[in-house]
């Protein structure tokens, strides 16, 4: 619009006309505009005015118009059954624009107070300012276009960096009732583990002994599995953190197999494991998450096994780009192998 209104003052200077049209089609991202200015102020018209009309029929055959009169103007309304009111122009030129992405557009001079107003001189020389406006027009649609565009992406990125605080608020909070509900279990869970291996000091049955070690297991298993959730929601949160402690490689493949031991006996299969000799005894890591591993992977061993048994094997192997074992690194390679159904293939990469 600032364009147009600047546009205009210069064309009334020119050629002495205090009616200015600009008309521009219509694109993916905006409707047609009509700019019209009498006396240097905008004017509004109908989509249907004649001289509406007309812009359109210049802009869309892409062919100049120079009506010296208003008779002639007249007829050409008649011939293209046009409503036409009281106020026809008494002369009018009108030549096309090419306003971007292959859209169209007319600008219209005329004047209502003179006939003959306007010259070929006049003519030839608004043709000639119709490539400059096109250029000049087609700038400040991009420039309106890249406004907007910014203005849209600004507010799409500020919608997301709130979602995502909002995401990561909702997480730090489901995190903090995680930790206090695990804390809250665990204290009971640990009196009744603790309270269990106790009883089993003292002088049972084997019934007896049968039922507390049943109550222990089953506790140890809910501490597990309480374990695991919060370990998920410090994954989530990306602040799950290692340990790094020296322990004894054999106890800890012992007590993930003890804890499974109760479980393999009820479903009568075998449960063993072997560590090959030269396998380090003492290693450092996380002997927790290690043991949770070997506790998970045979737990579902033998969850889908009927007969026979779940076997775990150690071995080390050497490290990626080396040709011997090193005294101070060391790869392990955790095996567990069942006699169970086994996993379908193509199941395999949701596994790992």
């Amino acid at each position: 619009a600032a364009l147009v209104n600047q546009v205009g003052h210069h064309l009334d200077t020119a050629f002495g006309a205090a009616d200015i049209l600009v008309w521009c089609e219509g694109g993916k991202e905006a409707g047609e505009a009509v700019h019209h200015l009498v006396n240097g102020e905008p004017h509004a018209l109908e989509v249907d005015a004649p001289t509406v009309l007309l812009a359109k029929t210049v802009a869309k055959g892409r062919q100049p118009r120079f009506f010296r009169s208003q008779a002639e103007l007249s007829e050409f309304y008649r011939s293209k059954g046009w409503k036409m009111s009281d106020l026809v122009p008494r002369a009018c030129m009108a030549v096309p624009l090419e306003v971007g992405d292959g859209l169209t557009g007319a600008l219209l001079v005329q004047d209502f107070r003179h006939a003959r107003q306007f010259s070929a001189e006049n003519f030839d020389l608004l043709k000639s300012i119709a490539a400059p406006l096109s250029v000049a027009i087609t700038n400040a649609q991009l420039y309106t276009g890249t406004r907007r565009r910014t203005s849209e992406l600004a507010e799409a990125s500020d919608k997301a960096q709130r979602a995502l605080q909002e995401a990561e608020q909702a997480n730090q909070a489901k995190t903090r009732f995680l930790a206090t509900m695990s804390h809250e279990i665990r204290t009971p869970l640990n009196g009744i583990i603790g309270m269990t291996s106790m009883l089993m000091e003292n002088n049972l049955n084997n019934d007896q002994m049968a039922i507390i070690e049943i109550i222990r297991t089953s506790a140890e298993t809910l501490s597990a599995l309480i374990n695991d959730i919060l370990d998920l929601s410090k994954i989530e949160s990306g602040r799950l953190e290692l340990e790094h402690h020296p322990f004894n490689l054999h106890e800890c493949m012992e007590a993930a197999l003890n804890l499974q031991v109760p479980r393999a006996m009820e479903r009568g299969l075998d449960l063993a494991y072997f560590i090959e000799p030269g396998t380090p005894e003492f290693i450092a890591g996380d002997i927790a998450r290690l043991r949770q591993v070997m506790v998970n992977l045979l737990s579902n061993g033998l969850k889908f096994t009927e007969r026979g048994g779940v076997f775990l094997k150690v071995w080390e192997e050497l490290l990626p780009d080396e040709t011997a074992l090193l005294p101070d690194r060391a790869q392990l390679h955790f095996s567990v192998s069942d006699t169970g159904i086994g996993i379908p293939p193509e199941k395999m990469s949701g596994l790992f």
